[in-house]
């Protein structure tokens, strides 16, 4: 039961940390499109969020399965 919750607390996390530098770029791109009057801030920004939100998930599953590679080598 303790490994079913850990994978649903995984996942969950996973998806916050995949959405929420994503919608966070798009509304500061798409602020500064409405601002300046301009077209390519909001692509610029989303290129952003989805190299940040990537590299998060990236980390955050390296740390998660790094901790489980220990605990079979054990």
């Amino acid at each position: 039961m303790k490994k079913i919750m850990e994978g649903i607390a995984m996942i969950t996390q996973l998806g916050i940390t995949i959405m929420a530098p994503i919608f966070l770029c798009v509304y500061i791109g798409l602020k500064i499109d409405q601002w300046q009057s301009t077209s390519y801030w909001f692509l610029i920004f989303l290129f952003l969020g989805f190299i940040t939100a990537f590299r998060n998930a990236y980390y955050l599953t390296k740390r998660f399965y790094s901790g489980e590679k220990r605990k079979e080598d054990k």
